[in-house]
């Protein structure tokens, strides 16, 4: 009914006149009603589920404690003997998820690249469910979410898109064909580095009911306080990603053109990015051409501080190797391409002025 830019600030407000929704921090309810208890079912979570629902063009969302309770929801749909799988350029956190927890309880997890056709078909042979992220987790790896969609739909596998980098602003993989939509509601959707949280969003009804108990059962539900801060960081969802796209855009080429840089990933001249998403975000990752001056880049900003997490108006700088992805072996890494030079810039909306400067006077270390 209205643009995207407008559904992100018509929040419901009140019986009494205000424009901005309650939080409702009661943790039980009297009556008998909808609501009794806020573990099960509180207004102010309704109220921004109803919002994710809204932007991913979905019917049911839900909103968890964190990105990680979400992929725990998702893979909690599955049951002993089911086999599962992960893109392998998947956040770390969900790969040891995967491999040390969801294992353990005899679900069946292969990691494989997306990207690659064949090896994605012959992997989906007998799953139960795929995972991915696109772009992915650090080098921003492109997916066809359109056919990979139909790929799933053949085999009958159930098919859910991190959209963490690119938000529904970008992208919006329900309308690709996926069945699920995940969120690390900590990174853009917030965007302000204030609360950690996650989301789930499907049109699927069976699906939803699942999730239902899951989150009601699991008390993983995010907490009414913290759905407002995510909630309020949605209303400038678009202004906040437009500028991100803007300053990431041009921090590419000065990285581009810097010899201390071997490597640059970014996904701006990817076709399948182009057809599927309105930009390509606000994350770039980049390879450095002598390894030995890692840790005086990472450590030698101002303006863009050495620290996890991504997606917040600050700009920040990680090492994959030693942070989101340093759960896995030696060998994975190697695999994966994730090398001690290899870092992961998040681009904030600072002035691009300022973050030229910075980002040089870092590289001529």
């Amino acid at each position: 009914m209205f643009d995207f830019e407008t559904d992100c600030v018509m929040t419901g407000g009140s019986a009494f006149g205000a424009v901005v929704p309650p939080i409702y921090l009661s943790s039980t309810f009297e009556g008998g009603g909808d609501y009794s208890y806020s573990r099960v079912k509180n207004p102010t979570r309704d109220e921004l589920q109803g919002t994710l629902a809204k932007l991913e063009g979905g019917k049911y969302a839900f909103a968890f404690c964190s990105g990680l309770a979400a992929v725990s929801a998702l893979f909690m749909l599955l049951k002993a003997g089911d086999k599962c799988v992960v893109g392998s350029g998947s956040y770390g956190g969900s790969i040891r998820l995967a491999q040390k927890i969801f294992a353990g309880f005899d679900v069946k997890f292969e990691f494989t690249d997306p990207t690659d056709t064949y090896a994605l078909s012959s992997a989906l042979d007998g799953a139960a469910l795929l995972l991915i992220e696109t772009p992915s987790n650090p080098l921003l790896d492109v997916t066809d979410i359109q056919k990979t969609a139909a790929f799933c739909a053949s085999k009958g596998v159930l098919f859910a898109v991190d959209n963490t980098f690119m938000t529904p602003y970008l992208q919006n993989p329900l309308s690709l064909g996926a069945d699920i939509v995940l969120h690390s509601a900590t990174k853009y959707l917030s965007g302000h580095h204030d609360v950690t949280a996650g989301a789930i969003i499907t049109s699927d009804v069976y699906t939803a009911e699942r999730l239902k108990l899951i989150i009601s059962t699991t008390g993983t539900g995010l907490s009414p306080f913290d759905c407002y801060l995510v909630q309020r960081g949605i209303q400038t969802l678009p202004l906040r990603i437009d500028k991100h796209c803007y300053n990431a855009e041009e921090l590419c080429r000065v990285l581009k053109m810097h010899p201390a840089v071997s490597e640059v990933y970014y996904p701006a001249d990817n076709q399948i990015q182009q057809k599927q998403a309105k930009a390509s975000g606000g994350m770039i990752s980049f390879r450095l051409a002598d390894e030995t001056k890692t840790a005086a880049i990472l450590n030698g900003g101002e303006i863009i501080k050495f620290a996890e997490s991504l997606g917040g108006t600050r700009s920040l700088i990680t090492h994959p190797y030693s942070q989101t992805h340093a759960s896995l072996s030696q060998s994975e890494k190697a695999s994966l391409g994730i090398t001690p030079g290899l870092l992961r810039l998040s681009v904030g909306i600072e002035s691009i002025e300022d973050l030229t400067t910075e980002l040089l006077n870092m590289l001529n270390v």
